[in-house]
């Protein structure tokens, strides 16, 4: 084995042995790591002046062996502090401790591994919303001040994130999922994009394997260094993500669509809502009520305010015009998704006029260009309002809506 990759090489390949003399286990080093010293320094695999950190998993010492770097442990505080010559405390939650830290590392070394654990991070907080929140600071945050402040100092040539999450991916059908730190998945495949000499891989462990296991799993992982970006460990196997394109049949699966049923559309005047609207008055004639967060034009101006405006409400105006010349029929509510009251009032008004609700389609969410920056200019209140619709949204769903279970 080579001494600094580890790679296995056989006694007798001529290619990698022609010009070797006096080799032993502990001294042999292979062709790719015979680099100059600057490549070696830039070399993800074989570098050994690198400082790599993380957050407290018990994986030091043995990933520190085996990769020949040095740990440098970052655990969670009040505030940038050194606690020894190997462990920095910061507030993960204030992003200038993370320019602080990175600007004492780029004095070390040009090539970072960060190992970023998330397995340990699992609340016991009853309240989803607060538990949500909660991970998000763990997680996604966390994640999203590293890439800014790396971009910020801007003194490494390379950077490797392991973030290492436990059953957030269904594998193998009997996981107890945590969709808490799902949202790990998009900052995993984006912050790469906006910033190529950060490398991301995501590592899903599972609780159905023992500690021992899930650890053995990691460092394997870990030293290994692969190319594959997304993987997963279940019970002693190793899955990679991919993508294949399949050919879908649509023959049959035509969800049933009641003849003068109730559907309730969130983000209704929306053009996924109204897409999805006018679909459903082309089959049946329904009731249809779309919920909508903004305040929209009164039904008894609409016809004048299409003579005066040809705007983007005056064409939602045209559209749902166009829905009940089909025969069915609209409605339009004002009220937050996030806003259980504010469901409560809207869902006791709509069972009172059409009795049953038979169906609901979540569309709600902020589109447009204003709703996406880059990691630079990123704040956790950018995260905040899209979280308010696509996952507050849902948990009011889930409990005005759902519980009763009357949907088709």
């Amino acid at each position: 084995h080579c001494k600094y990759c580890q790679h296995y090489y056989h006694r007798h390949y001529p290619e990698v042995f022609k010009n070797y003399s006096g080799l032993t286990d502990s001294n042999f080093r292979c062709h790719c790591c015979r680099l100059s010293d600057e490549n070696l320094r830039r070399n993800r695999l074989h570098a050994d002046d690198r400082r790599p950190f993380h957050y407290q998993i018990g994986i030091a010492d043995q990933a520190s062996g085996c990769r020949g770097g040095k740990f440098l442990q970052v655990s969670d505080g009040n505030g940038f502090s050194h606690i020894s010559e190997d462990t920095i405390e910061i507030n993960r939650n204030n992003y200038v401790d993370y320019i602080s830290l990175f600007a004492k590392l780029q004095k070390q070394t040009n090539i970072l591994d960060i190992l970023l654990p998330l397995t340990e991070s699992v609340s016991n907080e009853k309240n989803t919303i607060v538990r949500f929140r909660q991970a998000q600071q763990v997680g996604l945050y966390r994640l999203a001040y590293i890439a800014k402040a790396l971009q910020k100092i801007n003194a490494f040539d390379e950077v490797h994130i392991a973030v290492v999450t436990k059953d957030v991916f269904d594998v193998i059908g009997n996981e107890n999922l945590n969709c808490n730190d799902s949202t790990v998945m998009a900052a995993c495949k984006v912050i790469p994009q906006e910033l190529s000499w950060i490398h991301c891989k995501h590592i899903d462990l599972t609780a159905g394997m023992s500690r021992k296991e899930n650890l053995n799993a990691l460092v394997s992982e870990y030293i290994k260094g692969s190319d594959r970006h997304t993987v997963a460990y279940r019970y002693g196997r190793r899955w990679v993500q991919q993508f294949q394109l399949q050919k879908q049949s649509y023959e049959g699966t035509d969800f049933v669509l009641r003849e003068n049923g109730t559907y309730v559309i969130f983000g209704g005047l929306g053009h996924i809502g109204l897409c999805v609207a006018r679909m459903i008055a082309q089959k049946v004639n329904a009731n249809i009520v779309l919920i909508n967060r903004s305040s929209f034009v009164p039904r008894c101006q609409w016809d004048k305010y299409i003579q005066l405006y040809r705007d983007d409400k005056a064409l939602r105006i045209e559209a749902l015009q166009s829905i009940e010349k089909m025969g069915s029929k609209v409605e339009i509510f004002q009220t937050d998704i996030a806003d259980t009251d504010g469901l409560c009032e809207v869902k006791k008004t709509i069972e009172e006029r059409y009795g049953t609700i038979h169906g609901i389609i979540h569309s709600a969410g902020l589109v447009g260009a204003n709703q996406i920056v880059p990691i630079e200019e990123w704040t956790t209140a950018d995260c905040e309002k899209h979280f308010n619709a696509k996952v507050r949204g849902l948990f009011s769903l889930n409990d005005v809506f759902l519980k009763e279970n009357t949907l088709d």
